[in-house]
């Protein structure tokens, strides 16, 4: 509590601060959905949320749509070792309980035990809203830390309207190239999109090459949209994203070190349609419906290195081959309405329907003592697998005052999964099974008080709860890599309540947001090691709770042609396993970019420049005191502070043509920001676009 209330007050203390240099008139205040489901003004939002445009995205030569989010306070990119598949997590939650959306229609995956990567075009992006803190009233489960948004393109106001460009990655030696075009003809909205990249293996510190590190992605986006009358919209939504990447660790745990795999393939194949009508009847503004189906489908291929002195074991990698795939239908009807100038209503209903399939092989060859040389065929085969979701949600918006507005709301959710059946021809590995099925119910709520004093500032106070239902692998299945893991079929959901304080200001000179959080989650899904006679495997088990609290601050301030800038996050977070409590969990106390921003124009061109260092505090995590949570023993991550730079030009008529320059980790740091893989170490990226 002593924390929580020097927390606090260092908030107040920014916040207060930081009001001093504010201007008199506002700058653009962006429009978001993701807080609420409807278009409302960033000021008005109840959530600590952060818009990221589109051209930011664009300008990620790195790692696209993850390198412009990486530094929104209370956001963490993690990669697990497969470039090209970065997964988010927010206020410590694992990425699993971030939920990643695409248009508001959800991306999972079933089978995997680091949450859904961000499969998405990175150059069909109009702008990418970060929500932290539960979102699950809204958006159901997995938006326990927060979620994250991504609007897709949208149609330009000319009949037609072009945009192409190139990028060159040095950490990967690496090009993307992507083209756009858009426009409004009469009644007839598009937009279209498509792009490619090829990745090399990566380069560490002091232009190490790290083997098996390559990635390619392609892909292509249609949005059209057409209008039968000036009250009703329908639309189709195509969405296609084909992704490959060799995967490699630089951990020292010897089990991990000399892993590597091979994923072929992981795409994501969308169509979605949907219709709205505004104004149909009395007191209801917008009646919409949007229905989804969804394939992604995943190749993976682990080389497990076998370190045995037994002369009977294998001498080469055990090599699986696994295959997923996982098709996904669901929709949502809502309908926002209002009752006079005091209420606004959003309701609406929300389905989904996943089912899974996947195909594991090896093929293992080995000595068997007074036998010689033998081969085993490994093979298994999970089928019908299913997930179901039926759910009720409401949000009320009462405008108590001109100023201050109270917001509630409810959603039921009913979960039910199972249905399938595993069958192996090697059972000691994956033992047949009829699971049935497991059915969950879970009603969360919300409440918040938002504040606005003037045409600036919003103060915010919310208490919100989150959940997660177990995923078919942590329920059903039986997945063998370097180690055993099993399903348990009487896992429940997980649970958190967060609560927090926050502040906004949108300014021609100062735009600032801080916020104070706290959030307890109960019933965590961890993997647990578990004794078998004189071997041991693991199965999930509901066996952990958190506790974590902390302070957000992003802070720009333009001053002249000068923008010195700041976003940080301070974090404690506590993990307690059984009668074990720990805050070595991985977690960096201080995260965070700072640096200044420089404008000016040179004979029509608009130059930029951006001077910033990247850095963060030593994490630890203690897998002494919470011994089976985790595969890997090398957790622990050195403090460590990078320098960059970026430049840009912009010219031509309209500034339609921009060149950037990107100097990253000038100081050749050796450092990481996840358990498996370093990060690379010094290089040059260098993007070109234009627009016709």
């Amino acid at each position: 509590m002593r924390s929580s209330l020097k927390l606090t007050l260092l908030s107040t203390a920014i916040a207060s601060a930081c009001q001093a240099f504010a201007a008199t008139t506002t700058d653009a205040d962006p429009v978001v959905v993701s807080a609420s489901r409807l278009n409302q003004r960033l000021l008005d939002a109840d959530s600590s949320i952060t818009v990221v445009k589109g051209d930011q995205a664009k300008s990620g030569a790195t790692l696209g749509l993850a390198q412009e989010i990486q530094d929104v306070p209370g956001v963490k990119v993690i990669n697990d070792g497969t470039p090209g598949f970065r997964r988010v997590s927010i206020r410590g939650e694992e990425p699993g309980r971030t939920l990643f959306t695409v248009d508001g229609q959800r991306v999972s995956d079933q089978k995997t035990m680091s949450g859904a990567p961000l499969l998405v075009n990175p150059y069909f992006i109009d702008r990418v809203e970060v929500v932290r803190g539960p979102s699950s009233l809204l958006y159901g489960s997995d938006a326990m830390g927060g979620m994250l948004n991504v609007i897709t393109k949208q149609a330009s106001k000319k009949p037609f309207a072009a945009e192409a460009g190139i990028a060159y990655n040095g950490a990967h030696e690496g090009f993307t190239g992507y083209a756009n075009a858009s426009g409004t003809v009469g009644s007839f909205r598009y937009a279209l999109g498509g792009f490619g990249s090829d990745f090399g293996d990566m380069y560490l510190k002091g232009h190490e090459r790290l083997k098996s590190t390559s990635s390619h992605s392609k892909g292509a986006n249609a949005d059209l949209k057409y209008d039968p009358t000036k009250d009703t919209t329908i639309g189709y939504v195509y969405e296609f994203v084909d992704s490959s990447a060799r995967t490699a660790t630089t951990v020292s745990d010897e089990s991990y070190h000399d892993f590597t795999a091979k994923i072929p393939e992981w795409k994501r194949l969308k169509h979605s349609i949907s219709g709205e009508v505004r104004n149909p009847v009395s007191h209801v503004n917008k009646l919409s419906l949007s229905l989804y189906s969804q394939g992604m489908d995943k190749e993976f291929m682990p080389a497990i290195p076998i370190h045995s002195s037994s002369p009977y074991a294998p001498k080469s990698p055990l090599v699986f081959d696994i295959q997923n795939y996982q098709k996904t239908f669901g929709g949502t009807l809502q309908s926002d309405m209002s009752f006079g100038s005091m209420f606004d209503l959003t309701a609406g209903y929300d389905v989904s329907y996943t089912t899974l399939d996947s195909d594991t092989s090896s093929d293992i060859s080995m000595v068997m003592p007074r036998v010689g040389p033998v081969t085993i065929n490994y093979r298994a085969r999970d089928r019908d697998y299913f997930s179901r979701t039926n759910a009720l949600f409401a949000l009320l918006h009462t405008h108590l005052t001109d100023n201050l507005t109270l917001n509630t709301g409810a959603r039921y959710s009913h979960i039910t999964a199972g249905g399938g059946s595993t069958r192996s021809n090697y059972q000691s590995y994956t033992p047949d099974s009829d699971p049935g099925h497991s059915t969950f119910t879970r009603t969360v709520g919300s409440a918040s008080l938002v504040y606005q004093s003037d045409d600036l500032n919003s103060f915010r106070l919310s208490w919100s709860q989150g959940f997660r239902a177990p995923s078919i692998q942590e329920l059903f299945l039986t997945t063998t890599e370097l180690e055993t893991q099993r399903g348990n079929s009487a896992l429940k959901p997980e649970k958190t309540n967060n609560y927090e304080l926050g502040w906004r200001h949108i300014g021609d000179r100062l735009t600032a947001d801080a916020a104070v959080f706290y959030s307890h989650a109960n019933d965590y899904i961890a993997s647990r090691a578990v004794q078998s006679g004189r071997s041991y495997y693991y199965t999930y088990q509901n066996i952990s709770k958190a506790e974590t609290y902390g302070v957000e601050l992003s802070v720009a301030l333009k001053a002249g042609f000068a923008e010195p800038y700041t976003s940080l996050t301070i974090m404690n977070r506590e993990f307690k396993t059984g009668s074990v409590i720990t805050t070595d969990t991985g977690t960096a106390k201080l995260r965070g970019r700072s640096g200044v921003r420089l404008y000016g124009t040179e004979s029509s061109v608009a130059l930029s420049a951006d001077f910033y260092a990247r850095y963060a505090s030593k994490s630890i995590y203690d897998d002494n005191r919470m011994p089976g949570t985790s595969y890997v023993k090398d957790n622990d991550y050195a403090g460590y502070v990078t320098a960059n730079m970026s430049f840009g030009a912009a010219f031509g008529a309209e500034k339609q043509y921009k060149v950037t320059l990107d100097l990253e980790n000038l100081l050749d740091a050796r450092y990481r920001t996840s358990e498996l893989i370093e990060e690379p170490g010094r290089f040059v990226a260098i993007t070109a676009s234009a627009a016709f």
